[in-house]
């Protein structure tokens, strides 16, 4: 990890690419998933309801939101 955090630093030239690559993943994982993926697990003992199956669909969401903030820019 330490190796290629170096080999990271060493060679790229522009790091506002890199702190907009994690501000972008950081956020919708914060935003998005965490909370619905707590939410399913801390509740996975419990019936499907209304709530459940939105958390599902806000985490299917930050999953398929996740792959475009890191290829668009």
């Amino acid at each position: 990890m330490l190796f290629l955090t170096g080999f990271t630093a060493f060679s790229v030239t522009d790091l506002g690419a890199i702190v907009s690559l994690v501000g972008s993943t950081g956020a919708t994982m914060i935003a998005l998933i965490a909370p619905a993926a707590a939410h399913l697990l801390l509740t996975r003992s419990e019936p499907w309801d209304g709530v459940k199956y939105a958390a599902a669909g806000m985490l299917i969401l930050g999953l398929l939101i996740l792959p475009s903030k890191l290829f668009c820019e």
